[in-house]
């Protein structure tokens, strides 16, 4: 190549790396052989600016002063300076003007993107930092009659168990300093709860959905869980963090984009990307924020992401979540997928699963690697009441919204919509096949009675298996309680062997199930379809509006009773898994159960065979 036409290599400033400071504080950063700061695995053999030289302030001293340096590996080092660049270069503009690019007369050197000795963490492990709201913030069930008007509890939420700490209070101080907005009493909670974590300072939940009603505050929840995740927590891991956040359209994704991105820009020395579609923010640690579109294709070719986040859930398909982004997370240490939305309807799948799923945690009483939590009215409370609207809107409390909005917001010709954005409920029929309340009154604390029936029934995708046993109890009821929901049909299997292990209890299986029962309950099995259930969910209802049924309280049965529509099919009424807003794959076991259960067991008398020889 002629030396006319060869690109000219970058120029230094003379004074930046050839100075005696500069090479006096490399030299001490470099003794001892010290771990790249970066990578945290190879040998340091290099020093680092955490603020690029071209983008110093001229004629301020403090660019190679130890506060602006860290020791790093060659590759670490080089990497950082090409991506630096390449943004630099993508953006198509010049540096920032060297006047404006970041103030060094702060007093406070942290909002320029300084880190002292003590800001630098180990490699090791994880500092542990003990949380004051474990004190202000106890858990409460949501069922323990201590949640009024405003509180910060919601309705349903997954069980806390056995935690050292939480980082959400490091949240909240994040969201006051950076974001100017102090936390709700609902958001600490939140936060608090979420981001429990061990003694090693791992995150005991690998997933958060949060479901509360619009304009509450959840975006500000989520922002301040991002921007401190990309900031402070990546400073206590130690190594740089990939983040992913995502909604069912990209304009959606990129308002958190526009509210955080000057931040990172302006206190953290982010390299911020404006192009459309591209939108990124780069750290200086490495640590990248990708804002992202949630197709079916988003996180391909992404590995080790640690921070997923997911707005409006109920819009968002399950292709985008469970095939796009969780692969992402398989490798990484100690990750999050943090979900947010407002109730759904019937074509909100993958809010459901994870609804679902959380439902049956609940159900556990146990802790999961799922945090669940929503706020909504029971379905004893009138929808269009104010009860209601201090149940699903928890920032009632913090004065953001008043009773007087919500009253207005309600006298909209659309009342399905203000039920759905403003009390937080899943859309139902008018045809729905009971009341509300009816079945909430049916609870009882009696024993489950041995015996009686098992009813098998599996979810619309074939990747759930329910099994719900009724018996008549001593009050001449019909007692029913889940059994099992299982997601493999060997582990159906087995449940149903172990529930019908005492040779009184009669087996219901739908025909999907038919052809995979062991040889040796066939002989027990009856099969129930569609046609038992035109029969039947008449008689069922008729029980349930006449008290005599009685369950146990379980949330997941309540919930696939309760949102079960009904329609009129061949002059009779049926339970609809196309009209209903959800499963209710329990509601239809329910009918098959209640049916079978209060009819007498029939045996038949030996049969005396006389002969005349």
């Amino acid at each position: 190549m002629s030396p006319n036409r060869r690109t000219p290599a970058r120029k230094t400033n003379p004074s930046t790396r050839n100075t005696a400071l500069f090479k006096k504080n490399r030299r001490a950063l470099l003794e001892g052989q010290p771990s790249c700061h970066w990578c945290g695995q190879r040998t340091a053999t290099t020093a680092d600016h955490l603020i690029e030289e071209d983008r110093w302030p001229a004629d301020t001293p403090g660019l190679n002063d130890m506060d602006n340096l860290v020791a790093a590996c060659k590759p670490c080092n080089s990497s950082r300076g090409a991506r630096y660049r390449n943004i630099k270069h993508s953006r198509k503009q010049t540096p920032m003007p060297k006047n404006e690019s970041i103030n060094i007369n702060k007093t406070n050197k942290n909002e320029i993107g300084f880190l002292s000795e003590t800001q630098k963490p180990p490699h090791d492990r994880l500092k542990i930092v003990e949380t004051a709201s474990l004190r202000q913030f106890p858990l409460v069930r949501a069922d323990s009659g201590l949640i009024g008007a405003g509180s910060c509890v919601p309705r349903l939420e997954t069980s806390i168990e056995n935690y050292a700490g939480s980082y959400g209070d490091q949240v909240a101080d994040w969201s006051a300093e950076y974001l100017g907005i102090p936390f709700m009493d609902w958001q600490r909670h939140i936060a608090h709860n979420l981001l429990v974590h061990d003694l090693n300072g791992d995150l005991l939940h690998r997933q958060g959905c949060l479901s509360v009603a619009r304009q509450n505050g959840k975006s500000t929840l989520a922002s301040a869980v991002l921007g401190w995740w990309a900031t402070d927590f990546a400073k206590q891991r130690g190594k740089p963090q990939t983040i992913i956040s995502c909604a069912h359209r990209l304009d959606l994704a990129y308002e958190m984009f526009l509210k955080l991105a000057p931040i990172f820009e302006s206190k953290f020395s982010g390299i911020v990307s404006w192009s459309i579609g591209r939108n990124q923010v780069e750290f200086p640690d490495g640590t990248r924020w990708i804002i992202r579109a949630a197709t079916p294709t988003v996180g391909h070719g992404m590995a080790a992401v640690d921070l997923v986040y997911v707005d409006e859930l109920w819009a968002v398909s399950s292709d985008a979540v469970s095939l796009g982004l969780m692969p992402t997370q398989r490798t990484a240490n100690s990750p999050m997928m943090f979900m947010t939305s407002t109730a759904g309807d019937e074509s909100s799948v993958e809010f459901l699963k994870w609804r679902e799923q959380g439902l049956r945690i609940i159900d556990s009483k146990k802790q999961g690697k799922l945090y669940f939590a929503e706020y909504s009215p029971k379905n004893t409370v009138d929808p269009m009441s104010p009860e209601a609207w201090h149940a699903a809107n928890p920032a009632i409390a913090g004065g953001t919204i008043s009773l007087d909005v919500l009253e207005a917001e309600s006298e909209q010709p659309n009342r399905a919509a203000f039920i759905r954005s403003s009390v937080n409920l899943w859309l139902a029929s008018s045809q729905g096949w009971i009341s509300p309340g009816v079945w909430d009154a049916l609870v009882t604390t009696e024993p489950m009675p041995n015996g009686g029936v098992l009813a098998v029934e599996v979810s619309q995708d074939e990747s759930r298996y329910i099994g719900l046993r009724g018996a008549m109890n001593p009050q001449g009821k019909c007692q029913v309680t889940v059994a099992f929901v299982k997601d493999t049909l060997q582990d159906c299997i087995t449940a149903i062997e172990n529930e019908v292990r005492d040779q009184t209890t009669r087996l219901l299986v739908t025909p999907t199930l038919e052809l995979s029962m062991p040889a040796k309950l066939i002989s027990r099995m009856q099969i129930v379809g569609n046609r038992e259930l035109i029969r039947w969910t008449g008689l069922a209802r008729n029980a349930i509006i006449e008290g005599k049924v009685a369950h146990d309280g379980s949330t997941l049965l309540a919930q696939h009773v309760q949102r079960a529509v009904a329609v009129k099919v061949q002059g009779a009424v049926t339970l609809s898994s196309i009209r209903s807003p959800g499963p209710i794959e329990l509601a239809r076991a329910l009918c098959w159960v209640v049916a079978m259960a209060s009819k007498p067991v029939t045996t038949r008398k030996p049969m005396v065979f006389v002969s005349n020889r």
